[in-house]
């Protein structure tokens, strides 16, 4: 059972972080499938073009998921794998910058099938998540009876805090279509696109800046207090949000809840390059092998629209009334209760700023290059390039990206069996080894095993898993009568 001690100096984090954890996986990177010729309509969510290429006349995965995690900021005390009744959540002893990055995909159904010799249609509806968070530095501590004014006291030195946090939720439904442009016994160029149709269920986004507090002596007490003295509280979430009423059921709470969600459009693109080794002529009874496959995608042009939430806004003090530790740990309700934060927030602060109506999240817009190169009995090695368009480090855009950066996953693998070895380093510059199986219809894998088996491991890696169906024949063993009519 995993415990999480309570924290009451942690609710000037939350004041400051209110919309750090929301929803929040790395936009179906099953890094192990990458390049595979039998990664199915797993492919098409990492390159367009892919469905066209693969080995499979069709391919239908009635549910996949992965969650991800990275971050600096949050660890599990005394894990053990298959123990874990003392584990605890708990802070890091440490003064640094802080982030903290969560992604969630979970595919509720998708598939693909071949047209005819030459092009595939496919689809497919999904969830995807993306949080992140960054704080400038501040000293933490493990200390389970943490006040407000002992993190004050261990920060005397932090000039001020600034935090601020984005979480991007939507429901996804795809449809793509791929074809062959080009096709001859040395190459074949492949290309595809994808229209997404999204309903912008969540978003949410927190902007803290230069939160300063004051230090003041009381020798009579022989302890110090503080007094905020600068900075700003802004917060905003998706109106939907306020839609959800206690008094009714979920299903009622659901469907007003999706109703109110916006709706939005998405593009992606890609193509795919094979070169076909010399020796292979595939006359009569002979097998389609690449020597190697390069593609490169465009991947998720749009954004996330959002109307803003009733109970929201810019907080900051005009006058000099004092705002003591003492009364910001007495106001700040549970952060997660919309109207009670900000009449709390109100209490302390004189001057609130209405929000803009609406705001945007952009999408993880991203160019992906991946190379596999096949080395003969069943042997692949992929590298796969992920280079996002926009960071997350500025606090002033509300942006979304990917977690990974560089993938190279060396694999052996058949149509039913596989092993793969996913080693990468991820945009926030940590270093992951990786590990996944496939059996049959099933693919589990994880992306980073140094979380599986330390002691004391931060949040930082994830897991995944895929059940797929296919034809147990594939396209590729079929006799053919040329190269040039294989399609």
């Amino acid at each position: 059972m995993l415990m999480c001690p309570r924290r009451k100096g942690i609710k000037f984090l939350l004041l400051g972080a209110v919309l750090w954890v929301t929803l929040g996986s790395d936009a179906q990177q099953f890094h192990a499938l990458h390049g595979s010729p039998y990664s199915g309509v797993a492919s098409m969510y990492n390159n367009p073009a892919s469905p066209i290429g693969s080995s499979l006349h069709w391919n239908f995965t009635p549910l996949s998921f992965q969650v991800i995690s990275s971050t600096n900021t949050l660890k599990l005390d005394s894990f053990q794998l298959f123990n874990n009744s003392r584990t605890v959540l708990d802070f890091p002893n440490t003064h640094q910058k802080r982030f903290f990055n969560q992604q969630l995909d979970i595919n509720l159904f998708s598939g693909f099938m071949q047209m005819d010799e030459r092009s595939a249609i496919g689809g497919g509806l999904r969830l995807r998540s993306y949080s992140h968070a960054i704080s400038s530095p501040f000293q933490t501590s493990n200390d389970s009876t943490l006040t407000f004014n002992r993190f004050l006291q261990l920060n005397y030195q932090t000039p001020d805090f600034s935090v601020a946090g984005v979480s991007n939720s939507w429901l996804e439904g795809t449809i793509n279509y791929s074809y062959i442009a080009t096709d001859n016994e040395y190459h074949r160029l492949s290309l595809g696109g994808s229209l997404h149709l999204s309903a912008n269920i969540g978003g949410a986004y927190t902007r803290n800046s230069r939160l300063s507090v004051l230090g003041q002596y009381d020798a009579a007490r022989d302890d110090t207090s503080f007094v905020l003295t600068g900075g700003t509280v802004e917060y905003n979430y998706s109106q939907n949000f306020d839609e959800w009423n206690p008094n009714f059921d979920v299903s009622t709470n659901i469907t007003q809840f999706l109703g109110k969600a916006p709706i939005s459009l998405g593009l992606s693109a890609g193509l795919e390059y094979f070169i076909f080794k010399p020796s292979a002529q595939y006359f009569a009874d002979e097998t389609k092998i690449y020597n190697w496959k390069l593609g490169v995608s465009l991947m998720d042009l749009g954004n996330s629209q959002f109307k803003t939430g009733r109970y929201t806004g810019r907080f900051f003090n005009n006058s000099k009334t004092p705002i003591t530790d003492s009364l910001v740990e007495q106001s700040i309700p549970d952060p997660f209760r919309a109207p009670a934060l900000r009449d709390s927030l109100l209490s302390l602060f004189d001057t609130l700023v209405a929000l803009p109506s609406q705001f945007n999240v952009s999408r993880p817009t991203r160019l992906v290059v991946n190379v596999d190169k096949n080395l003969g009995n069943d042997f692949y090695i992929n590298a796969q390039l992920n280079i996002n368009f926009f960071s997350t480090a500025q606090a002033t855009k509300l942006r979304s990206r990917e977690l990974s950066f560089f993938t190279l996953t060396p694999r052996w693998e058949t149509q039913h069996f596989g092993f793969y070895l996913p080693v990468q380093i991820n945009v926030q510059k940590q270093f992951w080894v990786g590990a996944a199986a496939k059996l049959g219809p099933l693919v589990i894998g994880t992306h980073n095993l140094g979380f599986l088996l330390k002691k004391d491991p931060y949040l930082n890696g994830g897991f995944y898993a895929l059940v797929s169906f296919s034809p147990f024949q594939t396209k590729d063993k079929i006799p053919k009568r040329s190269r040039i009519n294989c399609y």
